[in-house]
Formats: structure tokens, sequence, C-alpha cells
């Protein structure tokens, strides 16, 4: 039988230090993948920021979306696969 324990150093994160102290818009990487992902699209929506990162956004936006479309937006980006 397998167990899953939290692991101390990332605190369930399963990111490097360095990952977790990267900022999306005015929320860590972890503090946004904690967020359902109907309040990550929503947040995602006031976020300005440089021309070179347009792209990346508008992909990240449109994934959200579709899962919200699909009626997923209650679950959380951190969320293991196999739940």
């Amino acid at each position: 039988l397998l167990t899953q324990t939290v692991c101390r150093s990332c605190e369930g994160s399963r990111l490097h230090p360095i990952a977790r102290h990267v900022k999306i818009g005015p929320l860590s990487i972890t503090d946004f993948c904690r967020l359902p992902v109907a309040e990550a699209l929503a947040a995602t929506g006031t976020w300005t920021t440089p021309p070179y990162l347009e792209e990346p956004l508008n992909l990240l936006r449109h994934k959200l979306h579709f899962l919200v479309a699909i009626g997923l937006g209650y679950l959380s980006l951190d969320r293991a696969a196999p739940t």
C-alpha cells in the first residue's frame, strides 16, 4: 500500500526552491497553482505583462478557459494527476 507524505522542504509544492520564489503577477507560482482554475483565470485578467510574455500569458488563459468551459473550474492546478 502506497502512502503519500508532504515534503517538509517544499511543503508539498513539488517545486525547486528557486521556482517557488518566482512571481506570476502578485502571486508566487505555488500560490497561483493552489487557486481553483476559475479563480486562476480571473487573476490573469488583472495582470500587466511586458510584450515578450503576452503569447505565453494568452496560451495560459486559453488553457484555463478551456478547463472552466468543460466544467473543471473547481479543480486546482496543484492537484495530483491520479485524483
